[in-house]
């Protein structure tokens, strides 16, 4: 899953500019938060992206896998 997230990060990027970065955050987020975490970490690490556009990535992504995480609590509570 890494490894898919940093093909995806790549070729966003590549393609469709740093905004793709963002959408990739919210996809992955849902469903693993620690992937994105660390790439986006490690691309802040070699200088390819700046630390606030990381720190938006990760937020992305990790408000994801919060809203991703209630609606499936919503749609199974009860049962």
């Amino acid at each position: 899953l890494y490894t898919g997230i940093l093909l995806g990060i790549a070729f966003g990027r590549e393609h469709y500019g740093s905004g793709a970065l963002y959408g990739i955050a919210a996809v992955s987020g849902m469903v693993e938060l620690q992937a994105i975490a660390l790439s986006t970490a490690q691309m802040v690490e070699g200088g390819r992206i700046v630390s606030g556009d990381g720190l938006r990535v990760i937020l992305v992504a990790l408000v994801a896998s919060l809203c991703f995480k209630f609606a499936v609590i919503m749609m199974s509570g009860g049962r």
